[in-house]
C-alpha cells in the first residue's frame, strides 16, 4: 500500500519501540498493530504479560507493514 514500508523484525523488537522509531510517539503502536492483522491476538494484550510471553509475540525475521502516522496524530 501506499506510502507502508516493511520492516524485517529484529531481536527486541516491540510495537511500543518501533512506534516511537517511526512516528517519535509509542503509544501509538496500535496504528503498526492494526496494519498487521494476526500479529497480536487479544489475549496478547493481557496486562501481567512476562518477558519471556513477549518475546514469542513478534518473530524475529517476520516482515511487518509500517502504515504512514496518521494525520490526527501529527
Amino acid at each position: 500500500q501506499q506510502g507502508y514500508v516493511l520492516h524485517m523484525l529484529v531481536e527486541g523488537d516491540r510495537l511500543d519501540s518501533l512506534a516511537h522509531n517511526y512516528y517519535g510517539d509509542p503509544r501509538l503502536w496500535w496504528v503498526i498493530a492494526q496494519a498487521n492483522p494476526g500479529l497480536l491476538t487479544p489475549a496478547d494484550l493481557i496486562y501481567g504479560a512476562t518477558p519471556e510471553d513477549e518475546s514469542d509475540l513478534l518473530k524475529v525475521g517476520q516482515e511487518i507493514q509500517i502504515p504512514p502516522k496518521p494525520q490526527e496524530a501529527e
